[in-house]
């Protein structure tokens, strides 16, 4: 679990394909963390629950997109906010 994100930090989350292209960021605000979560067989992530998102939209069961303010998302999608610091990319 990435040791700089906190309760209640603001957030930037990065959004990918499947096939790991990027397609936009939403942000929000760090509300739990579910350290080493088995994501699908054999696959384990640390997870992080953010949540005051806005104009998110995430597929439901059916597949019809869905509007929605909160999500589990993997952490190393998660960058924190920091005011009055220059944002850099970090592949």
């Amino acid at each position: 679990m990435s040791d700089s994100l906190q309760l209640g930090d603001r957030v930037r989350v990065h959004l990918y394909t499947r096939d790991g292209l990027l397609i936009g960021s939403i942000e929000g605000k760090v509300s739990d963390f579910a350290p080493d979560t088995e994501v699908a067989p054999g696959v384990r992530k640390n997870l992080v629950w953010v949540t005051g998102i806005e104009g998110y939209e995430r597929p439901n069961d059916l597949g019809q997109s869905m509007p929605a303010d909160e999500g589990w998302f993997a952490d190393t999608d998660v960058e924190k906010i920091e005011e009055g610091r220059p944002r850099l990319f970090s592949n």
